[in-house]
């Protein structure tokens, strides 16, 4: 009976203890998607948790019931909640919102909403950029997103670059807190003038295709926009010490005040970076600062915040053969027999046609089929294998009798970038949002300018540095060493022909936006503002050293006294590099009707856009604007007209400058979006825009004139897509199609000028089509509580549609590039990860990336002739996995974290980027492997941190 009674006794308690949960979740803000730290979750005084750093919260030994709680936070509107306890572990996450300063972020930040706004969108959670970042840059996370694709070119620190859809980063809107930072005269985007970001963003959204933002933007691949951190929330100061490879150093510390009483919040950050890089001599070195500043007086949410990256980095700017790089990698690449290989490489070296013959028959072939072979056949004779981290921008320069490295090729910049915001909730119904914002950017690049020959470099392969200032200096002369003096010019200094200069681009931007958001009843809601942009961009070269001589002859400037310059003054490397400024004003507006009732979501979106461009050329001869003509006069000239003499003192005289050119452009988008359950959905979206050109389009740099043939670019988008949510499964998938006409050559093409053969102008070629299409698919799965994979898909099919013969001032060009493959990005990609979290606070994630069909890139109006409808080499795929993990140790109410991140984890041999038909050694046009100029990939390289949170 005994027994009996103990073992009950048993029975009972595990009953009992089986009547326990634990109750687990995430807080996010429904906005940003960011976690929310410090978040309160209270269903009474003994079940409470406080969220950490992650925005995770566990409730303990709960007894099983239904239960009645609250998620506070201050900053945010009070949410109740409904749980109810079951099993041994239930899982609840939570999303919090409400705030006006939120409510500000998605209204400016255009951001997109899931299974409500109807485009293809992925959105990273700061959480995801501290994971997987490093010490890359900001591009290089989004690989494993759908449709992207990020390089880092050449290897220099903030020189990547993206593509999205197979459109290079110029027709990629970029945005941070929804002001556009696309340059205005050519829409690159130089991320080096945006390191230190990942200290503040709480978010970056990708949006594909024509994406939701309300503004004239001019993308066409689609919207990448950077949203950083509010103000509210806990207190938070954060210090970091990041290592890695190169020497690579980062010291980060950011402050948050969280919402203050007063309704003050303010948000700080700064980081300072050094190293050496992964490939040569690429140092880089620079600071970033943050700050902003905000107050909340009654209904209106002010800001004001400023930021900026002083940096300067070595940078790699040619490509070249494979060969040059990796000889090895290049051999192993050919397809055929090691026989084959060296019949082939025989008949290239001694020209021995018979024998080449013979031995292609040996082998069953003859010219014609061996050129199945040719595709990935690399000539490794006298190869000079570099390896593939060499850089030729730098070299030793003695001073002072030491060797000291000095590169050739080196970055420097800083454009701060302030911005002014007001967001006022009127009422219930409507919100009026008001920016003004303004960078001043300052730098350029430094090259090597030599006016006799090419640049001279030693046995390594390094700028010779010293004997470049020897040559400076002296000069061999009848077997003697004679001073570098030419006495037309002075009768002492020396004259130097080979110097160090600057290509300086300064420029000024002023910016506003000011938008309205309107709800007129529960289901239809309206929107509408005005967006202005002024952009002066300056540009010119300067002597930077004259290594070794005293002054430097430069004759493009034709309105100086004399061609004799010094450290500082302004010259000019090819016409296109005068002392010039360009000028772009953009005035826009636009509207848009949204509907939202039970599963339906729509919107149709309208803009409008007027561009205003205007060149200005400091180095060509100065106007004189006559009733009948224009005169141009340098400093030198006497030009005599209708019997009146003119000449550089005359009065009336201007710089020479185009006038003010007008294009205007307009967008129109529509979608919707269909909750067919509540864990599918269902959306379509169409849009067209009739964009204007680019400044480099509408103003021939070389000639500081106006394109005679200006014609919008029209691109006619359709996407649809499906969606399923569910605890454990995401899932999107989604097809697009997009169609771009009178796509323009970035500079336009250059022809002799058939009023003077002996000069050169730069003409527009209409007519130039592009069709994109593809499905994008990405999901993740929630194994465990512990564990998440990931993955992605995406197959594009890219291809130019253009087959022309145009009259440009009477000369016929040909081209035929349709049915060809767009190059320039990877047309297939996919990813595949999983994350692990066997510890509270650990984690570890394994990520592999893998692209294909990788064309490279080329010029299409350069196919005519025999190479007519040819693809350009396609490089060979690979894939790049990496090693992320990380641990968070709470020590009271503070936090010890530590992140360690292994790129290329395998040490995979790679070809990053590549240029078809450009080996400049080789000089070769057989598209193939041969006849490219590449970049290889970087290496296995590592970043470590700890940081501390208090």
């Amino acid at each position: 009976m005994k027994a009996i009674l103990v073992v009950l006794a048993s029975f009972l308690a595990v009953a009992s203890y089986a009547q326990n949960g634990t109750l687990s979740g995430t807080i996010t803000d429904n906005v940003s998607k960011q976690p929310v730290v410090g978040a309160k979750v209270v269903f009474s005084t003994q079940f409470r948790a406080i969220t950490d750093y992650d925005g995770n919260y566990t409730i303990a030994d709960m007894p099983y019931g239904t239960y009645k709680g609250t998620v506070t936070m201050r900053g945010f509107d009070t949410l109740l909640i409904t749980v109810e306890i079951n099993q041994p572990e239930v899982t609840n996450d939570v999303l919090i919102g409400g705030s006006q300063e939120l409510e500000e972020v998605k209204v400016i930040g255009n951001i997109a909403e899931d299974r409500k706004t109807p485009v293809a969108k992925t959105t990273l959670d700061a959480k995801a950029i501290r994971e997987e970042l490093g010490s890359q840059d900001l591009p290089m996370i989004l690989n494993s997103t759908p449709g992207v694709h990020a390089t880092e070119q050449g290897g220099g620190d903030g020189d990547a670059r993206i593509t999205i859809r197979g459109f290079n980063q110029r027709n990629v809107g970029v945005m941070i807190d929804g002001v556009p930072v696309n340059d205005m005269e050519n829409g690159w985007v130089y991320w080096s003038n945006w390191f230190g970001l990942d200290n503040i963003t709480s978010q970056i959204q990708v949006q594909r295709g024509l994406g939701a933002t309300k503004l004239a933007m001019p993308s066409v691949g689609g919207t990448m926009n950077i949203l950083t951190q509010n103000t509210g929330g806990k207190r938070v100061i954060t210090a970091r010490q990041e290592y890695g490879t190169g020497n690579f150093l980062r010291t980060s510390v950011s402050y948050k005040s969280g919402t203050l009483k007063n309704g003050w919040g303010v948000l700080f950050s700064g980081s300072y970076k050094q190293g050496n890089g992964w490939v040569d001599a690429l140092n880089t070195q620079g600071a970033f600062y943050y700050l902003k500043v905000q107050k909340k007086i009654n209904n209106h949410v002010i800001s004001l915040s400023g930021f900026g990256a002083p940096q300067q980095h070595g940078q790699r700017s040619f490509q070249q053969g494979i060969s040059y790089w990796d000889p090895a990698y290049g051999r192993a690449m050919f397809e055929g027999s090691d026989e084959l290989y060296n019949i082939i490489t025989r008949y290239r070296n001694d020209g021995d046609y018979n024998a080449y013959i013979q031995g292609l028959q040996s082998q069953g072939l003859d010219e014609n089929s061996v050129q199945q072979y040719m595709t990935n056949y690399v000539d490794t004779t006298g190869a000079e294998n570099r390896g593939v981290r060499f850089n030729e921008h730098w070299g030793y320069r003695t001073v002072n009798g030491e060797r000291t490295v000095m590169n050739e090729r080196r970055n420097y910049y800083h454009k701060p970038q302030i911005t002014l915001k007001d967001f006022w909730k009127v009422n219930d119904k409507l919100s009026i949002s008001n920016m003004a914002y303004t960078s001043i950017g300052r730098g350029g690049g430094q090259r090597y300018f030599n006016s006799s020959s090419t640049i001279i470099t030693d046995q390594e392969g390094l700028v010779d540095w010293d004997q470049i200032i020897q040559n400076n200096q002296f000069t061999t002369f009848g077997g003697q060493q004679l001073p570098t003096i030419d006495p037309f010019y002075d009768p002492t200094m020396l004259k130097s022909s080979q110097i160090l200069s600057a290509s300086v681009n300064n420029h000024f931007w002023l910016g506003g936006l000011s938008q309205f958001d309107y709800e007129y009843s529960p289901h239809l809601s309206f929107a509408g503002g005005l967006d202005y942009r002024y952009y002066k961009g300056e540009h010119y070269n300067e002597v930077l050293d004259l290594l070794g001589g005293e002054y430097f002859v430069n004759t493009q400037d034709q309105n100086a006294e004399s061609d004799m310059k010094q450290v500082g003054d302004k010259i000019g490397r090819q016409p296109w590099h005068n002392h010039r400024d360009g000028l772009v004003q953009w005035a826009g507006a636009f509207g848009q009707m949204e509907y939202s009732k039970g599963a339906w979501t729509a919107f149709v979106n309208a803009s409008f856009v007027a561009n205003f461009y205007k060149g200005i050329d400091y180095f060509r001869g100065k106007q004189m604007v006559l009733a009948d003509t224009i005169l141009e006069i340098g400093y030198d000239d006497v030009v005599t007209h209708n019997g009146q003499t003119y000449d550089r003192n005359s009065p009336g005289l201007r710089d020479h400058q185009t006038d003010w050119v007008n294009k205007n452009g307009f967008t129109f988008k529509t979608g919707a979006n269909y909750n067919v359950t509540e864990k599918q959905n269902v959306f379509v979206n169409v849009g067209y825009l009739s964009r204007t050109p680019m400044f480099n389009n509408v103003i021939d740099n070389q000639n500081n004139r106006v394109f005679d043939t200006l014609v919008n670019e029209n691109i006619l988008a359709f996407e649809f897509g499906y969606g399923f949510r569910s605890k454990k499964l995401s899932l999107n998938v989604n097809g697009y199609f997009t169609n771009w006409s009178n796509r323009p050559l970035p500079f336009g093409l250059s022809i002799q000028d058939p009023n003077d053969p002996l000069e050169v102008i730069i003409v527009n070629i209409p007519g130039m089509d592009a069709r994109h299409m593809g499905i994008e698919v990405d999901a993740a799965y929630r194994v465990h509580k512990k564990v998440t994979i990931e993955g992605m898909a995406s197959i594009g099919d890219w291809i130019w549609n253009s087959a022309e013969s145009v009259i440009v001032y009477g000369d016929t060009i040909t081209f035929d590039a349709k049915g060809v493959h767009v190059g320039d990005a990877a047309q297939s990609t996919y990813a595949a990860s999983i994350r692990w979290a066997p510890i509270k606070g650990g984690y570890i994630k394994l990520k592999y990336t893998y692209f294909d069909r990788y064309y490279t890139d080329f010029d299409p109006i350069s196919l005519t002739g025999e190479t007519a409808g040819r693809d350009s080499w396609q490089m060979p795929d690979y894939g790049i996995m990496s090693l992320h993990a990380g641990y968070r140790y709470k020590i009271g109410e503070n936090t010890l974290s530590f992140r360690a991140n292994v790129i290329n984890l395998l040490n995979t041999r790679y070809i990053l980027d590549g240029t078809n038909n450009r080996n400049f050694d080789e000089a070769e046009d057989n598209f193939n492997a041969q006849s490219a100029s590449v970049f290889f990939g970087q290496g296995i390289r590592f970043n470590v941190s700890l940081g501390f949170e208090f």
